[in-house]
């Protein structure tokens, strides 16, 4: 929002994260809010991961390394009981079954961004999916220093830990001969005309082999363009 003074001077619009999450997700909360007088609970589970679980992580990595590591160490902002607070990354761990893709785990990330300006709620969060087992392992890197934001010297240079680590992780989780899915699913609950209702959507969206397409771009790009 840093920028908002000066595209109004501009006379220009600024859509920012205009993706899958934050993006597509916004606006189906967005639209199940517009139907409710009083909006309750927003749930957002997102998680874009390979067909099958590969090891060593249960993961591939389809977009930016260094994203994909601030997810899982920057403070999550979420809102319990009416009241905007943070909580820690890779906690909130729950396991969902979902349609298509069977047992996934859920944990806490900072995915709500502009929702938290726009709708209000009692309850709002987003969590992330992987495959069960995969935020033990992140864990571990975190607890043994490979996610910390400092640098360390080696043979008198300076070394971004969290960057090196990012590009290690690329090295070998980048594969783009695996094919992905993409999964969503928001749920909006609340009052309408002294009711309760809730909305649900669910996007389950796999790898366009015709295309060579990944899922993580099609429903990112898709979204930005439409």
């Amino acid at each position: 929002m840093t920028l908002d003074e000066r595209a109004i001077e501009a006379g220009v619009t600024i859509i920012p994260d205009c993706g899958v999450a934050p993006g597509l997700s916004n606006m189906l909360v967005g639209r199940s809010a517009q139907k409710l007088d009083e909006v309750h609970s927003i749930h957002i589970l997102v998680g874009g991961i390979p067909a099958r679980a590969e090891p060593p992580l249960g993961y591939t990595i389809t977009w930016s390394p260094e994203d994909l590591l601030d997810e899982y160490t920057r403070k999550v902002r979420i809102v319990r009981d009416g009241m905007l607070t943070e909580v820690e990354p890779l906690t909130g761990l729950e396991n969902m079954d979902l349609p298509g893709v069977g047992t996934l785990e859920a944990f806490y990330t900072d995915g709500l961004r502009t929702l938290l300006r726009t709708v209000k709620a009692r309850e709002m969060w987003e969590k992330t999916l992987r495959y069960p087992g995969h935020v033990e392992k992140i864990r571990l890197l975190r607890d043994l220093g490979f996610l910390d934001g400092e640098s360390i010297e080696i043979e008198g240079l300076p070394i971004p830990i969290k960057r090196l680590t990012a590009r290690i992780l690329e090295r070998k989780l980048y594969r783009p001969k695996v094919e992905d899915v993409l999964v969503m699913k928001v749920e909006v609950s609340g009052i309408r005309g002294g009711e309760d209702k809730r909305y649900t959507h669910y996007l389950l969206d796999r790898y366009d082999k015709e295309r060579g397409i990944t899922a993580m771009a099609r429903t990112t790009a898709y979204t930005a363009a439409s």
